[in-house]
């Protein structure tokens, strides 16, 4: 969601469904692996060891779950940078417009059967580089377009 539009800079919130989406699967995940773990074997063994692992991933997926609510990003695009923000948080990634135009850069990760796309926004002849994983594409795009900023080639 683009916001807080400012003479100097524009505001782009991250998606919460996409952070409601990926946290709240893993928690239920965790949930259900544990109950499987529980129910399903009947060692007293595995049924513990299932039951520590995944109380253990579960809590800490909804204290990152939590932290994400707690703590949202945002960019924030000038005419000069684009900064990703957490709030109360250091910033994790600048990028400068000196060295040319924006694009977005996809790499795939994970394994064969389930890849997953991962995309970074960068700039031309620069090594820094933002996640966007939250973020609406189009609406990153719109916000810098608006700002100056012009697009390459897509890549990835």
């Amino acid at each position: 969601m683009v916001s807080e539009t400012t003479e100097r800079s524009i505001v782009v919130r991250e998606s919460r469904a996409s952070v409601n989406f990926l946290w709240g699967f893993l928690v239920v995940v965790a949930a259900l692996v544990l109950w499987r773990g529980e129910f399903g074997d009947r060692t007293v063994s595995t049924r513990i060891a299932a039951g520590v692992i995944f109380v253990l991933l579960g809590v800490g997926g909804a204290a990152a779950w939590i932290w994400w609510q707690r703590h949202p990003g945002r960019l924030e695009v000038t005419p000069s940078t684009i900064t990703l923000r957490h709030r109360g948080k250091p910033s994790p990634g600048t990028v400068f417009r000196k060295t040319g135009d924006l694009y977005l850069e996809s790499h795939l990760v994970g394994s064969v059967r389930a890849p997953s796309r991962i995309w970074l926004l960068r700039v031309v002849g620069s090594e820094g580089s933002i996640s966007l994983q939250f973020f609406k594409h189009r609406e990153v795009e719109e916000a810098s377009t608006a700002m100056g900023w012009t697009f390459a080639e897509r890549t990835g």
